[in-house]
């Protein structure tokens, strides 16, 4: 695979991946996961601990800014009830 100057590659859970440079280059990385990849998260931080390795991420750090995220907005069902209410 050559990655191209704006695509993407998308590694799902489970898969290997490297990568290798063959001189001078400039790389960045975006990780991101839809929320149905977090019980991969969970996974390997257990598979993680079995082999006595540290992981790169707090899966748990990441579960409570989500969940503290979401605690601060309304459910999805009263923002539209109090956009309707408004444009009434």
């Amino acid at each position: 695979l050559v990655h191209e100057e704006g695509s993407f590659v998308v590694t799902f859970p489970g898969a290997y991946h490297a990568g290798f440079n063959t001189g001078f280059n400039v790389a960045e990385a975006v990780n991101f996961a839809p929320p149905d990849w977090l019980p991969h998260g969970s996974e390997a931080v257990r598979k993680y601990r079995l082999q006595g390795k540290a992981p790169t991420l707090s899966n748990d750090a990441l579960l409570l800014a989500l969940t503290s995220a979401a605690s601060q907005q309304p459910p999805a069902c009263s923002r539209a009830s109090t956009s309707q209410v408004h444009k009434g």
